[in-house]
């Protein structure tokens, strides 16, 4: 009996757990491939096309070109999967359930991160509480259907969410020796590799600096700085640079707006985000919400806030008592500095994005620390029980208060089947959908007589998987050429100039940076704008002769 009731708090939470297993497996394995690929961003396929090329002999290439376009252990990691699939479609499969599997056990570690702390700061609860304040942190992290939509992607950001919390997990740790300082300094280096980001140099800064004495803290950074400095060898010398592509172009774009505007653009996108991270409906882009419905009502926003307001009430307590925890400070470090990455994110790229609210996998850090910080008010909360005389019954009452709360949650995973014939008519006007169009006619009316024809696109991603990887990158992305001659000149038609290209996919309007096009097929769309299929014509040596 002893331990029986805090294993009986802790099975709402295990059942999430299995719940969110059993359903990314579902949801990647038997989704049909077409609205499966609508479903994501187009961008994932500049990770899963490189890591395909590079388990088989072609390098990281995307369309025939080097790219280093994504986040490096991410990619690596992908690389790995491709030697164990026979296609690229088992790959993306594989690759989206792994991001599912990520996701339910980032919930995992948020609550296992929450156990020392509440040892430390709240020495008066009994085991039966911890382990209610635990199931509420995994809970809080499982429910977050946005968070979990996210996830689904071939992107990162469920890779890095787990890296985060398994490294404020190791913070908030008792210290065991030199073993302490060797796993956070790989954690550091680990995350600094899959989310190359000021938002993950402050949580490393974070972790290094709450280590205990300067020796242990020149051994987390070196053991940290062995992994980068690997990485940045070897992408010096395979691509010519060591930050992705992509995130060179982006930042070499300008920026006229006055830091004012700048300031109050990176607050709306704090609220933005952190609405995302509470399951709100928000201005992010999530393709997945198009056919299915994950956001929270207004009251489980509201409950959600409250409970972040109590936990901050507790944290601030817990931080004026005497001899106050260690690891406390360490939870309103991370707090203040996800707080702060988030604005400052939104402020830097105001002006230079496009849609700045589409970059949803950037938002990988709030939820984690909404996890933890709502387990440790559920713990606060019951430390305001230790005078009354029934603590246990209210104890009882709280548990089921939460596990009212989130069974509505948890139920959603088993409602969410995987994508059939009936979700077509959701994803008939989105665009990815126009370029499975463009690309299927192309594949049924034209006859290249090259077989390594190449056509140019702006957004390629979706592009090149549907045509076999023939696909060249124009804004820079994804192909590292492409992106250079946008870096230098501000126009890829150098680029394309200098690769020529036999076709153009891209949305119409998009042939007024060319004159030697022929049109030759228009994928109706009436919400945006239609998609073109274009000819180049190149001159001749004879007739470049001639005109001159």
């Amino acid at each position: 009996m002893r331990f029986g009731r805090p294993l009986l708090y802790l099975l709402p939470a295990l059942a999430g757990i299995v719940s969110v297993c059993v359903t990314a497996f579902a949801y990647s394995w038997s989704s049909t491939l077409i609205n499966l690929i609508c479903s994501i961003q187009d961008d994932s396929f500049y990770y899963f096309i490189p890591g395909w090329n590079a388990a088989h002999g072609l390098g990281f290439t995307f369309g025939g070109e080097k790219t280093s376009g994504w986040q490096p252990l991410y990619e690596l990691l992908l690389t790995l999967l491709s030697l164990g699939c026979d296609s690229l479609e088992s790959l993306m499969r594989l690759a989206i359930n792994l991001n599912g599997w990520l996701f339910a056990l980032t919930a995992v570690a948020a609550g296992v991160a929450l156990r020392p702390l509440l040892r430390a700061a709240l020495p008066r609860l009994r085991q039966s509480e911890i382990a209610l304040s635990l199931s509420v942190a995994v809970l809080s992290y499982v429910c977050l259907h946005t968070v979990f939509f996210s996830s689904l992607t071939g992107k990162e950001n469920a890779l890095a969410a787990l890296l985060l919390a398994i490294l404020i997990w190791r913070v908030l740790a008792p210290s065991d020796g030199v073993g302490k300082p060797l796993t956070v300094g790989a954690l550091c280096g680990l995350l600094l590799l899959t989310r190359i980001a000021p938002a993950s140099i402050v949580y490393v800064g974070i972790a290094i600096l709450l280590l205990e004495g300067w020796k242990r803290k020149l051994v987390a950074l070196g053991v940290c700085l062995v992994p980068i400095v690997t990485w940045g060898v070897f992408a010096q010398t395979y691509f010519g640079h060591v930050l992705p592509m992509s995130m060179l172009v982006k930042m070499s774009s300008a920026n006229h707006l006055s830091a004012l505007r700048e300031a109050r653009i990176g607050l709306e996108y704090l609220w933005q985000s952190t609405k995302f991270s509470l399951s709100g409906g928000s201005r992010f882009n999530l393709l997945q919400l198009q056919a299915r419905d994950g956001l929270r009502s207004t009251l489980q926003i509201v409950l959600m806030g409250s409970a972040l307001a109590v936990s901050m009430l507790g944290l601030l307590k817990c931080l004026l008592a005497r001899g106050t925890s260690r690891l406390v400070i360490a939870l309103v470090a991370f707090d203040v500095g996800s707080v702060v990455c988030n604005v400052l994110f939104g402020a830097a790229q105001a002006g230079k994005s496009d849609d700045i609210y589409y970059t949803v996998w950037y938002v990988y850090d709030l939820p984690v620390l909404v996890a933890i910080n709502c387990g440790f008010a559920i713990a606060w909360i019951q430390t305001l029980f230790g005078e009354i005389r029934f603590r246990r019954a209210a104890t009882a009452v709280l548990a089921l208060g939460c596990l009212a709360y989130f069974v509505g949650d948890i139920a959603w995973y088993l409602r969410l089947r995987p994508y059939d014939a009936s979700d077509d008519a959701k994803f008939a006007g989105t665009w990815q959908i126009k370029k499975f169009e463009a690309a299927n006619w192309f594949l049924a009316n034209v006859a290249p007589t090259d077989p390594d024809y190449k056509v140019a696109a702006y957004s390629a991603g979706a592009l090149a998987f549907y045509l076999s990887d023939h696909v060249i990158n124009l804004d820079g992305l994804a192909n590292d050429a492409a992106g250079r001659a946008l870096i230098s000149t501000r126009s890829s038609v150098g680029y394309a100039a200098q690769v020529k290209p036999d076709y153009l996919i891209e949305v119409c309007q998009g042939e007024e940076n060319f004159a030697n096009l022929e049109r030759m097929h228009v994928v109706s769309f009436r919400k945006q704008r239609d998609y073109c299929i274009d000819r180049f014509h190149y001159a001749t040596a004879s007739q470049a002769r001639a005109s001159r």
